[in-house]
């Protein structure tokens, strides 16, 4: 269940908020997600200037709906930093104890497409940071699949855990 990252347009936008509005109905869709999804129709602009937030989808193979958006900060000029500042996942997900794969999955299909952002905008470093205990040991179990999965010799990038920080810089 592999996950890309996408510039959102407006038919994948409309299409995932009916998908979410769907889940968890009207009224819940307008407080939890009503005001994520009116943000995101106001920063799928791609042609901003260095420093903008910017939101991308999560789309699962062969499906026309996000699973998650994130919201990413770049700066395009050569060495510069990309932040991951957050993912929102859908509300399908929401009792984490039970979908705990598709979760991680996310947040290590989410990770490697802001690090692919980061690596296109030339930025040599790439950060998440850890802000509860139960998000830093997710970032050390996103580490090490990432790790288990291209090989550390093998990955064109060095990721090391900083503190609570998860960092991907260019070797």
């Amino acid at each position: 269940m592999p996950y890309t990252t996408a510039r959102i347009d407006e038919k994948l936008l409309n299409d995932t908020r009916q998908v979410w509005e769907l889940t968890v109905g009207k009224d819940e869709f307008a407080s939890e997600y009503g005001a994520l999804f009116d943000w995101i129709g106001s920063h799928i602009n791609y042609d901003q200037p260095s420093g903008a937030s910017l939101a991308y989808a999560l789309v699962e193979e062969g499906k026309k709906v996000a699973s998650a958006f994130i919201e990413v900060v770049a700066t395009d000029n050569r060495g510069g930093l990309t932040k991951l500042l957050k993912i929102f996942i859908t509300p399908q997900y929401w009792n984490i104890a039970e979908h705990q794969a598709q979760v991680v999955m996310i947040y290590v299909d989410a990770i490697k497409g802001a690090v692919d952002l980061s690596m296109q905008n030339q930025s040599g470093t790439f950060k998440i940071y850890g802000r509860t205990d139960s998000l830093l040991s997710l970032l050390h179990t996103i580490r090490l699949t990432i790790l288990d999965e291209i090989g550390e010799e093998a990955s064109p990038v060095s990721i090391q855990m900083q503190g609570r920080w998860l960092v991907f810089s260019k070797k």
